[in-house]
């Protein structure tokens, strides 16, 4: 996909300060939107795309409303970890990664790397994560004969 107009890279975007900039709004935003106020469509109204693509980096660096198991994962936050960049990373995210690394085939020991996490910790993560691949597999299976079951009929 050819970049647009308004892609920069984060370096680019840091030296000119327009993501610390941001964050006075990212951090009125988040706020907003936590309480659940109706101030969150008006602040986002006022932003041209350049500023919402400029707030949307600083909201990954931000995160401050987010709970600790808010049950919520940061798609953003993962991928960027992936791509290199140092993240904080709530254990779920963690989990996720290594859900990825396993149905790719990837080693635990590249996992650990990546995150810069210890081997002891990043067993605890990788076993988390075989357990809920298997969950999922499990959970799929008994769906899928579910819907193969005809009402009124013995499978």
């Amino acid at each position: 996909m050819p970049p647009t107009k308004h892609e920069h890279t984060l370096d680019e975007l840091r030296a000119d300060g327009s993501i610390y900039a941001m964050r006075v709004v990212a951090d009125a935003l988040t706020y907003a939107v936590h309480r659940r106020d109706p101030s969150a469509a008006e602040i986002l109204a006022d932003l041209s795309t350049d500023e919402l693509h400029r707030l949307c980096i600083a909201l990954a660096d931000l995160r401050p409303w987010s709970q600790f198991n808010d049950g919520l994962i940061d798609e953003i936050a993962i991928q960027r970890a992936i791509d290199g960049h140092k993240v904080k990373l709530r254990e779920v995210e963690q989990v996720a990664i290594a859900k990825r690394f396993i149905n790719e085939g990837r080693t635990r020991n590249k996992f650990a790397e990546l995150l810069r996490i210890s081997g002891k910790h990043a067993i605890h993560l990788w076993n988390q994560a075989q357990g809920l691949l298997a969950y999922e597999r499990h959970h799929d299976t008994v769906t899928s004969r579910r819907e193969r079951t005809v009402p009124g009929r013995a499978a």
